[in-house]
């Protein structure tokens, strides 16, 4: 989904500067005011392999989706989506880089970037790991033919995104 709303640009604004400078209670009451418009909330995250806490703003699932693959077979089903796909934000509040943001824009399209991009974030002790939700094809203008600078979807060229937002 694009955002056309100044105001929710701003609203967006509001939860990630509470989410960087952790306080995580007012992220928390902010997204849960939310809810219903953008259905994410906050997760803290213990990870037992490297023995760290993580802060995240993730959307729900919504599981009305469903996808049969046009096959017979119910075991590859999906069966959940979501609905805004504005990506996920990871926070490292112990971090001893506080200035180390790692930006996945193209997550969808560039298919090992999650992988490299999680592991510079726990090798360099970053503060954040930012995922965008849409693949940079996934919605553009339709109009002529399709080439990149058309994207709508795109945060690294639409900044009508919660992820420019954070960035």
């Amino acid at each position: 989904k694009i955002i056309n709303n100044q105001g929710t640009l701003n609203y967006w604004r509001d939860i990630f500067e509470s989410f960087i400078n952790n306080n995580f209670t007012n992220t928390a009451f902010l997204l849960q005011d939310s809810i219903s418009t953008f259905n994410y909330n906050l997760i803290e995250f213990n990870d037992t392999t490297v023995n760290k806490s993580f802060f995240m703003i993730r959307e729900n699932l919504n599981l009305e989706y469903y996808d049969s693959n046009r096959v017979d077979n119910i075991y590859d089903d999906v069966q959940g989506s979501f609905d805004n796909g504005w990506g996920l934000y990871i926070i490292n509040p112990e971090s001893t880089n506080n200035q180390v943001v790692i930006e996945l824009p193209h997550p969808n399209d560039d298919f090992i970037s999650p992988y490299v991009g999680i592991e510079m974030f726990l090798q360099l002790d970053a503060f954040a790991l930012l995922l965008a939700g849409a693949g940079r094809e996934v919605k553009w203008t339709e109009q002529g033919n399709y080439n990149n600078d058309k994207s709508l979807s795109d945060p690294s060229r639409n900044a009508n995104s919660p992820f420019h937002i954070f960035h």
